[in-house]
């Protein structure tokens, strides 16, 4: 996947899940934010549900992201009728964790408009 590719579905990802993405210079390197409102004003904090299980896990519950394991692939879905996305792994713990982040942000980038393949 092209640096590209992934910054169009983490913001199809991030739109589909309500969130507000800006890109910030830290030295050379740009970093995807998440940013929202607290009680002690805005904040930003790191979001990339395809690196971040934790940002995996809150985005498939707020969208409703059902997860389904096989022997050797992981699909998720919005809805059971609806297509979804399915990722081969390995067997690992590693690996099935990365494929099931990789087909969950699939799901949102879809959700949030995203038509491409990868």
């Amino acid at each position: 996947m092209t640096p590209e590719q992934q910054r169009k579905i983490l913001e199809a990802a991030a739109k589909a899940c309500g969130i507000t993405l800006e890109r910030e210079i830290s030295g050379k390197k740009p970093h995807r934010l998440i940013e929202h409102e607290s009680g002690e004003g805005r904040i930003s904090v790191p979001w990339n549900p395809l690196t971040n299980s934790a940002d995996t896990a809150s985005m498939c519950a707020k969208l409703e992201i059902n997860t389904f394991w096989w022997k050797t692939s992981v699909e998720c879905y919005r809805e059971i009728k609806a297509a979804g996305v399915s990722e081969s792994h390995d067997g690992t713990d590693a690996s099935k964790e990365a494929a099931q982040r990789l087909a969950a942000t699939m799901v949102a980038a879809k959700a949030g408009g995203y038509t491409d393949d990868i």
